[in-house]
């Protein structure tokens, strides 16, 4: 196992491989400045070669986070919400919501084992 020193200077070192590393948002990514101002942060670093901001399609990004998809040091995995229509009963609701929570655990394992390149951070 290394000293911490040397593992902080490895990873600041212009030699080091450049890491993809992924920003997971629970919810819509464009209403999350929070989150899409993280992953401006880790796209700043030498060390990180590309972000994967993963999250449901909604609003527009803040303009920074656009400029960086467009140069394309940030890449946008967007999730689909709605994977299965609404029941219009309280009873047929006891199977939709189980229904709907496996599908998202099934949506977001594929994105993160599947769909994504590896991740060095998530």
């Amino acid at each position: 196992r290394r000293p911490r020193r040397a593992m902080c200077a490895a990873v600041g070192s212009g030699n080091a491989r450049r890491k993809t590393v992924g920003v997971l948002v629970l919810g819509d990514v464009g209403r999350s400045p929070r989150m899409q101002y993280h992953a401006l942060s880790l796209a700043a670093e030498e060390s990180v070669g590309r972000v994967l901001l993963i999250g449901y399609s909604g609003a527009r990004c803040v303009p920074p986070v656009e400029a960086l998809v467009q140069a394309g040091k940030i890449e946008l995995v967007l999730l689909r919400e709605e994977l299965l229509p609404r029941p219009r009963s309280k009873i047929g609701y006891l199977a939709y919501a189980p229904a709907k929570a496996a599908l998202q655990l099934a949506q977001l394992l594929l994105a993160l084992l599947v769909w994504t390149p590896r991740m060095y951070v998530l």
